[in-house]
């Protein structure tokens, strides 16, 4: 029994430092890009960032992001999403 409790805590932990390397790369990002958007497109960026509820919303904010990066020629941190589909 205390082997499953200890791995259901390292599970959590794990969980919980992946989602908080993902808010930080997000937000290191919005930043990072904000002096070549718009005032609108950042409030927009940051506020899309603040209502993200699933992988789903995260992967496109992430998409996002990285769009706007790369017509800006803009370097992100590295950063790659567990389970972001792959494109076709």
């Amino acid at each position: 029994m205390t082997v499953i409790s200890t791995m259901l805590n390292v599970l959590q932990l794990s969980e919980l430092t992946y989602s908080r390397r993902a808010g930080i790369w997000a937000d290191r990002s919005i930043d990072i890009v904000s002096p070549r958007v718009s005032a609108e497109e950042r409030l927009s960026l940051r506020a899309e960032l603040r209502s993200v509820e699933s992988a789903r919303q995260y992967y496109a904010l992430y998409e996002r992001l990285n769009k706007i990066a790369k017509q800006n020629e803009i370097i992100l941190p590295t950063f790659a999403p567990i389970g972001l589909p792959a494109k076709t």
